[in-house]
C-alpha cells in the first residue's frame, strides 16, 4: 500500500473517530423518556406542594406552593452531574432547553444553575413570569456581576427554545434560533453539574410548566473536544504509517 493511500486511510479513520466523538459529545442529553428521572437528584422542603411527573416525553411541574417563607429557597430542586467521560470540565459550552411557560395568574420562576470545578455555585439564567405581566414570560442569561442580564420577552402558553453559550469571556443568549444578545463576562465558566430550581407559585395542575428536553454540549470550537478528536486521529494515523 502506498504512503498516499495510507494517508487517505488515516484521514478516513480520523473522520470516523471525529463523527463518533461528535455523536457522543453530549454532557447531558435529557429527553424525559423515563418517569423515574434516572441520574437526577430531586429534593425540596417538606412543606412544599410543588411536584413533578414525566409523561409524554416532557417533565411537568405541577401543584402549588405553601405560604412563602423564603423566596430564595427552591421549592423543588433537580440536580444532574454531567457525564464528562474522564475529561476536564469544559470552560466553553452551551445549553439548550425547550420550555413551555404557562400563564397561571401569578408570578413564578424556574432558575438555572451550574456547579464549577472550584465548587462555585452560579445562577446563569431563568424562565419566569414577573408580577408585572402574567402573560409575558421572560427567558434570561445572567452575567456574574449583577445586574448584567440579557432578556427575551415572549408570549405565555407557548413552547420556546432557550440556548445559552458560555465562554471564559462571554455569555450569549438565543431564543427560538434568534440571537438576543451577548454579555462580556470574566466569571468561572467550567461546568460539572446542572441544577434546575423551581420557585414558589400558584396552582399549576391544569397548566403545568413543562420541559421537553435539556441538552448540554461543549462548543464545537472548544479545545476540550477538539484535542481528543485530533489526538485519537493522529495516533491511529501514526500507527498505520509505522506499519508500512
Amino acid at each position: 500500500m502506498t504512503r498516499l493511500r495510507l494517508l487517505r486511510l488515516g484521514m478516513l479513520v480520523g473522520l470516523a473517530v471525529t463523527a463518533s466523538q461528535a455523536h457522543a459529545q453530549y454532557l447531558l442529553n435529557e429527553n424525559f423518556d423515563d418517569p423515574s428521572l434516572p441520574g437526577w437528584e430531586v429534593s425540596g422542603p417538606n412543606n412544599s406542594n410543588i411536584r413533578r411527573n414525566v409523561s409524554g416525553g416532557t417533565l411537568n411541574i405541577l401543584g402549588h406552593d405553601s405560604p412563602v417563607v423564603d423566596i430564595n429557597t427552591p421549592r423543588l430542586q433537580l440536580k444532574r452531574e454531567l457525564d464528562l467521560g474522564g475529561l476536564p470540565e469544559p470552560t466553553t459550552w452551551q445549553i439548550e432547553m425547550r420550555i413551555f411557560m404557562p400563564n397561571v395568574g401569578a408570578p413564578y420562576s424556574s432558575t438555572f444553575h451550574y456547579w464549577t470545578n472550584d465548587s462555585v455555585f452560579k445562577e446563569f439564567g431563568s424562565s419566569h413570569i414577573s408580577e408585572y405581566d402574567f402573560n409575558m414570560p421572560i427567558l434570561t442569561v445572567l452575567g456574574t456581576a449583577y445586574p448584567r442580564v440579557i432578556a427575551a420577552h415572549l408570549t405565555a402558553n407557548t413552547w420556546n427554545t432557550y440556548r445559552a453559550v458560555f465562554t471564559p469571556t462571554s455569555r450569549t443568549l438565543y431564543v427560538n434560533g434568534n440571537f438576543i444578545g451577548t454579555i462580556g463576562d470574566s466569571g468561572p465558566s467550567d461546568i460539572k453539574a446542572f441544577y434546575l430550581w423551581i420557585q414558589p407559585t400558584r396552582n399549576r395542575d391544569s397548566n403545568p410548566l413543562r420541559y421537553d428536553y435539556i441538552r448540554i454540549v461543549p462548543e464545537p470550537a472548544s479545545g476540550w473536544v477538539l484535542a481528543s478528536m485530533v489526538g485519537i486521529s493522529l495516533m491511529r494515523r501514526k500507527r498505520l504509517l509505522s506499519a508500512h
